[in-house]
């Protein structure tokens, strides 16, 4: 008898037996299309709603969204499911019918999930709330990968005082775990009014959950208090073959606030404007940067590039690798960099071409920091540790107010790869003059632009070199 019921269990298993129980165990696809009225099971009968549809999903379930215009609002996510659209260009997902219509959120994840190739636009939130495009859960655990998505068009509004979190993204909590993903992501122009100090940030707002950015445009986002595109409170922060431009902030971090650690690679940070402090990025915890351009950002006090000005960095180390920090503007003092603790270190680092309306134009900073075969326009503002020459004793191109040395970086286009970047003209002093500690293998461009051609590498983020100047490695937008 038991070797029967056995084997009646076990085809059932096999052959997808009529029991909800058995059926539930195996994942199923869910199809959703705008003015479907079939029962969703196959592509051919789709069934009308998304809400709807997760509703009667099962846990690892795959729910379909094809190509329409879908409003619905509040969609709540319960389970772990990956919803997935037709292309962020074809699938919209919306609050409201317009933006200026829009009263609520449009997801609301309580579990862990996948969301995929969609645009999520024409969300609101007010007063305490949080999240206006997409919101995770206060102090979840679970993870959450967004993945070929647009998100724009998103609003956090309110008064002066309640907090206004997250315009496109917020995963807030204090006791909050797990991994907040982005990949191949558009966060633009979404907004935060109201709220106090990181409450504002208009693109995503992150307490404790570690964040992992790929390949991602965070574009046109503003932030009344917090950071203009990104701010994570105190959790590590990596993001990598990014641009984040032309943002603005109301207070610090014009492109980005990290309060936790924060690593960056091969991106592009640039045109940010900050009313505060750290015009590109402000930094409160331990920094590793390598093969990035920060240039043309803007910061009304300190640090307009990057400002790293917390006195619990006293113990804290802001290293940079093949970075190009220029072309930045501090109306206080630090065009380039603001760091009085901690301990700052270049390596094959361009600080030049930085502007302030104090005394010191590219660097201000405490008295540990270290330049190897570097370049730094203008020494004023830098330690004793960092002293002028052509090169100097540690292989630095390194300038004085009277006589700075000039990169002759050009101007901030398409060279390759995913990123815009500062090519390097012709007689550059950071040309064959670098270092490579980490022994890159591309510059921030990736391939196969290589970190090293020539007689050495290049100072900076950008390696000349023969390389392609049209075709499918180039951006076309």
């Amino acid at each position: 008898m038991n070797k029967l019921r056995m084997s009646i269990v076990s085809a059932l298993v096999l052959f997808g037996g009529a029991t909800g129980g058995l059926n539930s165990a195996q994942a199923a696809d869910w199809w959703v299309a705008v003015g479907g009225a079939g029962d969703g099971t196959t592509s051919s009968t789709p069934t009308n709603g998304i809400a709807a549809t997760i509703n009667g999903a099962a846990a690892s379930d795959t729910v379909h969204i094809a190509e329409g215009i879908y409003t619905e609002n509040d969609i709540a996510v319960g389970k772990y499911l990956t919803l997935e659209g037709a292309g962020k260009d074809l699938t919209v997902v919306q609050a409201a019918s317009a933006r200026s219509n829009a009263v609520t959120r449009v997801f609301y994840l309580t579990a862990g999930c996948v969301l995929k190739s969609m645009t999520v636009r024409y969300g609101r939130h007010v007063e305490n709330d949080y999240g206006a495009g997409i919101a995770l859960a206060n102090n979840s655990a679970f993870n959450v990968t967004i993945e070929d998505c647009r998100i724009t068009k998103n609003d956090s509004m309110g008064d002066t005082v309640a907090p206004k979190r997250g315009g496109a993204i917020a995963a807030p909590g204090s006791t909050a775990a797990g991994v907040l993903t982005l990949k191949n992501c558009e966060i633009v122009d979404n907004t935060s009014a109201g709220g106090l100090y990181g409450g504002g940030t208009a693109g995503l707002w992150v307490q404790k959950k570690n964040t992992v950015i790929t390949n991602c445009l965070f574009e046109g986002n503003a932030g009344a208090a917090g950071a203009g595109a990104i701010y994570s409170s105190s959790a590590p922060l990596d993001i990598g073959d990014s641009t984040v431009i032309s943002n603005i902030s109301f207070y610090r971090g014009g492109g980005i606030y990290a309060g936790g650690s924060l690593t960056v690679r091969r991106s592009l940070i640039a045109y940010n404007i900050a009313l505060n402090n750290g015009g590109g990025f402000y930094i409160g915890d331990a920094v590793h940067a390598e093969n990035t351009t920060i240039c043309n950002n803007t910061a009304w006090y300190d640090g307009g590039g990057v400002c790293m000005q917390n006195s619990g960095m006293a113990g804290k180390t802001q290293t940079f690798y093949h970075c190009t920090i220029a072309n930045n503007y501090a109306v206080g003092d630090g065009g380039g960099v603001r760091r009085p603790y901690g301990t700052l270190k270049f390596y094959g680092t361009i600080v030049a071409r930085n502007d302030s309306s104090g005394i010191y134009k590219d660097i201000y900073a405490g008295a540990v920091a270290l330049c190897t075969n570097s370049l730094v326009g203008d020494r004023t503002g830098c330690p004793s540790s960092i002293v002028a020459g052509t090169p100097n004793a540690m292989g630095s191109y390194v300038g004085t107010s009277a006589s700075p040395v000039d990169p002759r970086i050009l101007t901030l286009i398409d060279n390759g790869g995913p990123t815009r970047t500062l090519a390097l003209g012709a007689g550059s002093p950071a040309l064959d003059h670098g270092i490579n500690p980490l022994s890159l293998i591309s510059d921030q461009r990736g391939a196969p632009y290589t970190r090293t051609w020539g007689a050495g590498c290049d100072i900076g983020a950008f390696e000349y070199g023969p390389f392609p100047t049209t075709g499918p490695l180039f951006k076309t937008y």
